[in-house]
């Protein structure tokens, strides 16, 4: 009886799936170099000033109680519909020069990035900026994908 269950569940579901149009690449813009993307579509709402301001204020109670000023380095920016809510850099970019914490210091966060890259695609795909199926080579017109003589294309 489950396995019915499961099988009309998943039925459902594929039957209500759509697929876009994965060759449209109009949310790049591309000047040769590096394609980069776009303004979204999406407006968004202008966040009230007192609503920064308590975000703002709980977020420094946050870093204040779990990342105390002469032990640590921090970059540290929360944002919401694009406006920046809070930001925050502190300690040092480099012990030797004692150069301090700022908004250009660049700063090597490995495999973070992955899903920072992960979480940025499902929301271009959810405001409808890109597919989930569009191939790579639609938005990255250089990008190179071999083909396994085992799997064309």
């Amino acid at each position: 009886m489950l396995s019915k269950i499961s099988f009309y569940l998943l039925s459902i579901l594929l039957l209500s799936c759509t697929k876009l149009d994965s060759s449209d690449s109009s949310a790049l813009e591309d000047d040769g170099l590096v394609p980069r993307m776009k303004p979204s579509k999406v407006e968004y709402t202008t966040i009230d000033d007192n609503y920064i301001a308590t975000k703002s204020a709980s977020i420094e109670r946050f870093c204040e109680k779990y990342w105390s000023s002469e032990n640590s380095n921090l970059s540290f920016l929360a944002a919401k519909n694009g406006q920046i809510i809070y930001e925050r850099y502190q300690g040092l970019a480099n012990r030797t020069t004692e150069e301090t914490m700022t908004k250009d210091t660049p700063l090597h966060i490995a495999s973070v990035s992955k899903v920072l890259t992960a979480t940025a695609i499902l929301l271009l795909i959810d405001r409808g900026d890109i597919s989930l199926d569009q191939k790579v080579n639609t938005l990255l017109k250089t990008f190179l994908i071999l083909k396994s003589p085992s799997k064309p294309y």
